[in-house]
């Protein structure tokens, strides 16, 4: 998203449908590309110690103030 940008979802809509066989599908349209060029995200930064009262004040200031936070997680940590 930093590079390429992100296409809005009036240009690739969300299906469940075609979504529950392969949610990993990407635009294949250049089209859609060229447009999502315009929605860059200018800067990425982390919350650090996110577990903690204050990482999550920041966590909270940052949307407060409009950021966009994303969460990722290893889903499969439980099985080391």
């Amino acid at each position: 998203m930093l590079k390429l940008g992100a296409p809005t979802l009036s240009d690739w809509p969300y299906s469940a449908v075609k979504n529950a066989t392969n949610y990993l599908e990407w635009p294949r349209t250049a089209a859609i590309w060229r447009s999502a060029i315009n929605n860059r995200f200018s800067t990425v930064g982390r919350v650090q110690d996110i577990q903690t009262d204050a990482g999550r004040e920041t966590a909270k200031a940052l949307i407060n103030n409009g950021y966009v936070l994303l969460y990722g997680t290893d889903i499969y940590a439980w099985l080391r």
